[in-house]
């Protein structure tokens, strides 16, 4: 994975906007690794295994690109994948989204048309975020980034926050940050000194994968302090609280992969397959970047999860919520939110908003975050 990011504006030089998206966006990067930066357009990398920006000159101006993972044609990767994708770009600009397939989150600057194009896969597997800053648009695949932006604060719909965790909706960070927009999955957005236009796509169809093995899922209740702090550190991933009881188990089943040389044709069982595809595929993408992997996963074959192990991590979670939480709960959701909490009869549904609750504390004391 690798963090990528940018701006397109007018009359200003970029040049410290890029280099602020850079220093927070430390989730899929260790920082700025490359960028290309020419008055109000700008771009940026950071990762490994590219050599990035990508730069190729047509009619005496740039063509940029940069990329987190690498896409692929009529499902085979590309020898030059950027050139090939400069040709295509040439000749059908932004309708190549639609021959493009893989996981990718891949941004290209056009500075003879005065563009800027995002592009995002179709299994929501690359995250691509961007918002309008001044005069012009910045992008990144963190919301860490561009909320150095932001010195007045993120704004967050209070409303859609209570909705995300107690109705457990679908909700991604462009619901949550009123600022932010998400690229569209399978499709892109264009985004010019006047603008940005977003334009949508198809889903991917899922295709079958052959694995050699599976790791199969085991339920782990961490005691309350591993907890606690893998709560932050998902918290980390996502930017906004977000949590189901699978997490510790799948995060521990990561931390046991690092330890196995040869991880290809590997996949892991996750039970949150069960719940919603691109939640799923938004999870698998954060968590995995916490400890720099990259991993396939498939349905369990079976559950093992017994009701008595999930009393115990409820249970937990409890406890650090009262340890902790509650004034700062009160005055956000008011006096009732633990009725509310009580009145969820699905034991997996009561840990998920439990998590997220602790979760939310965390959040508004460490980001710069104004609940409207």
């Amino acid at each position: 994975m690798a963090a990528i990011g940018g701006f397109i504006g007018m009359g200003k030089n970029c040049g410290g906007y890029v280099l602020e998206m850079s220093k927070g966006m430390m989730l899929r990067s260790g920082g700025c690794r490359g960028a290309y930066i020419n008055g109000a357009m700008g771009i940026f990398y950071g990762g490994d295994g590219w050599n990035m920006p990508h730069i190729e000159e047509r009619d005496g101006k740039n063509i940029c690109i940069v990329a987190d993972g690498a896409p692929s044609f009529d499902g085979l990767p590309f020898n030059d994948p950027w050139s090939f994708f400069i040709s295509l770009y040439n000749g059908d600009g932004q309708k190549l989204s639609g021959e493009l397939c893989g996981e990718y989150a891949v941004a290209l600057l056009d500075e003879g048309r005065g563009e800027l194009l995002l592009l995002r896969d179709g299994r929501c597997s690359k995250p691509l975020f961007y918002m309008s800053v001044g005069e012009g648009t910045a992008f990144a695949s963190e919301i860490k980034g561009l909320m150095r932006l932001c010195c007045e604060g993120m704004i967050v719909d209070a409303q859609t926050l209570r909705a995300h965790i107690f109705d457990l909706t679908d909700t991604g960070a462009s619901d949550i940050y009123t600022r932010i927009c998400e690229v569209p999955s399978g499709g892109g957005c264009l985004c010019t000194a006047f603008g940005a236009e977003p334009f949508y796509g198809h889903a991917e169809v899922e295709t079958e994968d052959y694995y050699n093995r599976v790791m199969e899922e085991s339920f782990i209740c961490p005691d309350g302090r591993t907890l606690r702090e893998m709560l932050r550190n998902i918290l980390f991933a996502f930017d906004y609280p977000c949590f189901d009881p699978y997490m510790p188990s799948f995060i521990e089943r990561l931390r046991e992969l690092r330890t196995i040389k040869e991880k290809s044709f590997l996949a892991l069982e996750d039970s949150s397959l069960c719940m919603s595809l691109n939640y799923s595929e938004i999870r698998r993408d954060r968590l995995s970047s916490l400890l720099g992997l990259s991993v396939k996963c498939v349905p369990p074959k079976r559950s093992r999860v017994s009701e008595r192990e999930l009393r115990r991590m409820e249970g937990i979670l409890w406890g650090i919520l009262f340890d902790t939480c509650g004034d700062t709960l009160t005055a956000v959701f008011g006096k009732d939110f633990e009725e509310r909490l009580r009145r969820e009869k699905n034991t997996v549904r009561r840990i998920r908003m439990l998590g997220m609750l602790c979760q939310t504390v965390d959040w508004l004391e460490c980001y710069n975050i104004i609940l409207k």
